[in-house]
């Protein structure tokens, strides 16, 4: 799936973070795609087409979003997200 990386993550992700501006959509972007390298490297392809995996794409752009002038510095992830990549990676995320 090509629809990964388009207009569709950019707003859901928008709208998990209640993000309503425009003007950080480029940056917000970056950050998507940074969760699915961190998701890739955890084992997950990109083109995964479950909710569990946008739900931990949206987790993670956001968990980015928030943290981003601490990046580099904490490598904590969100809570549940390694609940979240053992389920994606075993399989069985919904």
């Amino acid at each position: 799936g090509d629809f990964i990386m388009g207009k569709d993550y950019l707003t859901s992700v928008k709208q998990y973070g209640k993000i309503e501006w425009d003007d950080e959509d480029d940056l917000i972007k970056q950050l998507i795609n940074a969760a699915q390298d961190t998701l890739e490297a955890a084992g997950i392809p990109r083109d995964t087409d479950k909710d569990l995996y946008r739900l931990a794409v949206q987790r993670l752009a956001m968990h980015y979003y928030e943290n981003r002038e601490e990046i580099g510095g904490s490598s904590v992830m969100p809570m549940g997200m390694n609940w979240m990549i053992e389920h994606l990676r075993l399989g069985d995320g919904v």
